[in-house]
């Protein structure tokens, strides 16, 4: 018999839910201090064009990420509420 190593975990979307609470609990904090980065590279690029633009590129590839993140975490919901109402 194969026991189950995560015993609050009895279904798919369970599973998949708390993946994503996982991801979401490590990756915003990881989005707040990218975002805090990008502000140190605005700062420090005192007006220099090539280093303006690494730092709008930085900030904009951040917010994707956080996009991304937060997008995974809506449509992992949506799914699951249209699961739950199909199967009662």
């Amino acid at each position: 018999m194969i026991n189950n190593p995560i015993p609050n975990i009895t279904s798919i979307p369970n599973l998949i839910q708390t993946i994503l609470e996982g991801a979401l609990k490590i990756g915003m904090p990881v989005v707040a201090l990218a975002v805090i980065y990008c502000g140190f590279l605005f700062v420090f690029a005192r007006g220099n064009p090539e280093k303006l633009t690494k730092a709008r590129e930085a900030l904009l590839y951040t917010l994707i990420g956080a996009a991304i993140l937060l997008g995974s975490w809506a449509i992992a919901k949506m799914i699951s509420a249209t699961v739950t109402g199909l199967g009662s």
